[in-house]
């Protein structure tokens, strides 16, 4: 039981050794950005942001983390459950909404839910995010993603009561998460220099 244990505890250890590359922080930061600039600028283009930049998840653990760490595989059901039960989530959430917004045009019914949900999407989509966020962050370990979410739902609410632009919690805390992101990935670095000559497969 005590072998058993100390096994786990390592795969742990290395498994958010794996993830301090500050990749993932970087990537939510620059999609909530890309959300906010869409919101605040009203311009399509930059919710392209929010739909590809997961896109470039794989070429950075490629680039960044595969040459220090190898080519690890974590072999840990509840992680890829929680990451699946997270996209599940956020997957209907978001389809309950679009459908609410999208349905329900300006010639029918004005019931007082749809009516707020029209009115504040932005914040209703911005919370269903940082819910899934603190669940994915709850399930796979990575607990500094609780504490985006958290900081991400404060200054929403922050917002809101202000009766402020509602792209400002987006923008601060998309920007907050880059920046964050960059620390990580420079301390990685940092912390991990490569071999001369090393070679490891990649993902």
């Amino acid at each position: 039981m005590t072998e058993e244990s100390s096994l786990k505890q390592l795969k742990r250890k290395a498994y958010l050794a794996y993830h301090q590359d500050g990749i993932i922080d970087m990537l939510i930061g620059v999609s909530i950005l890309g959300f906010g600039l869409w919101n605040w600028l009203e311009q399509p283009i930059f919710a392209f942001l929010c739909l590809f930049s997961f896109g470039l998840y794989i070429q950075l653990k490629n680039a960044i983390t595969v040459p220090r760490f190898g080519y690890v595989r974590f072999q840990e059901g509840k992680r890829e459950t929680g990451l699946l039960v997270s996209l599940a989530i956020g997957l209907v959430l978001l389809m309950i909404v679009v459908g609410v917004l999208f349905i329900l045009g300006p010639g029918r019914v004005g019931l007082a839910p749809f009516t707020f949900l029209r009115k504040f999407h932005v914040y209703v989509m911005s919370s269903i995010g940082a819910v899934v966020m603190a669940i994915f962050g709850l399930w796979s370990g990575i607990r500094r993603l609780i504490a985006y979410a958290l900081f991400l739902l404060a200054t929403l609410v922050i917002t809101y009561y202000l009766e402020l632009d509602s792209s400002i919690p987006l923008l601060l805390a998309g920007s907050s998460l880059m920046l964050i992101g960059l620390f990580l990935m420079m301390r990685f670095i940092r912390g991990n220099p490569t071999e001369p000559g090393q070679v490891n497969h990649a993902i």
